[in-house]
């Protein structure tokens, strides 16, 4: 049986909240891609991932992100959350993830998002 979108989601949160690339990079596709909504290209393919997120948890040693509320539809899952403890500062973000084979194939970040 396959996981759920969501649950890959909140595993790919958790691993963000305790700055593990490893697992963080776990939950992606080898051809992740993500995006400044809506179509700005940040990162493509899980070693730009890797490299980008392994500097950004060395970087913030309270980094966390917490999820206010999230809906899924299928394949989709949005997240509402609030991210503290970064280098670059606090902010509100929506983000929307494609996931499919059991791993987040691209993701959307709507930044200062106020819901």
């Amino acid at each position: 049986m396959s996981d759920t979108a969501e649950l890959i989601v909140q595993r790919q949160v958790e691993a963000y909240n305790a700055r593990d690339v490893e697992a963080f990079a776990a939950c992606f596709s080898d051809t992740i891609e993500l995006f400044d909504f809506p179509d700005r290209l940040i990162v493509r393919g899980k070693p730009a991932l890797r490299e980008r997120y392994a500097r950004r948890f060395s970087e913030s040693e309270d980094l966390h992100a917490e999820i206010r509320g999230r809906f899924s539809n299928g394949t989709y899952v949005v997240d509402i959350e609030d991210l503290t403890g970064s280098a670059f500062g606090a902010a509100p973000a929506a983000v929307i993830y494609e996931v499919s084979r059991s791993l987040i194939t691209r993701a959307w970040f709507i930044r200062n998002a106020t819901i």
